[in-house]
């Protein structure tokens, strides 16, 4: 029989999703996010911190920058090239209650509660602009990209598969 045993924790939440870069793990502590240092997993130190405006429901990071599904906030960038001073650098807020986000190439892509995705070009990232947008119906959870797919994980509908070949004209 294998043993599972805990060797470190932090005391944040709730905390809804965490993304792993290097030496950082990047955590959605409710409306906070929290840069903690993992080098050594049994004593992780949080070295940086940013509040938002809502809960952070999911992070995706490269880079130095961070990008931000906030629920009441849209997408958030935030350039964590100096981990001890998160900064918000740009934001896209017509992307509404953002529960999902990840990042490929120039773009983010982001779901929302109410089932939509958006294609953000991120290409200067003070100044996200939408570019591509697609109603998918009911609520959206998660998301995956695999080169010119998204997987949409959409609440009661399922998985929906959205080809993104066209950024600026996505379809099911």
């Amino acid at each position: 029989s294998s043993q599972i045993e805990l060797i470190g924790r932090e005391p944040f939440g709730p905390a809804l999703n965490v993304f792993i870069q290097g030496e950082y793990a990047y955590l959605c502590a409710g409306g906070t996010l929290v840069i903690l240092n993992i080098s050594d997993p049994e004593n992780p130190i949080e070295i940086g911190r940013l509040n938002t405006s809502g809960v952070i429901r999911e992070v995706y990071v490269l880079g130095n920058c961070v990008y931000v599904a906030n629920m009441s906030g849209g997408l958030r960038i935030v350039d964590v090239s100096d981990p001890f001073v998160p900064i918000e650098i740009g934001y896209s807020d017509v992307v509404g209650m953002a529960y999902g986000v990840k990042v490929s190439g120039n773009y983010a892509y982001v779901v929302d509660f109410y089932g939509r995705l958006h294609i953000v070009d991120i290409t200067e990232p003070t100044k996200p602009i939408r570019i591509g947008f697609l109603e998918l119906n009911h609520e959206a959870y998660g998301i995956y990209i695999s080169d010119d797919y998204v997987y949409i994980a959409n609440g009661r509908s399922g998985l929906w598969i959205v080809d993104v070949s066209n950024p600026m004209a996505p379809y099911k």
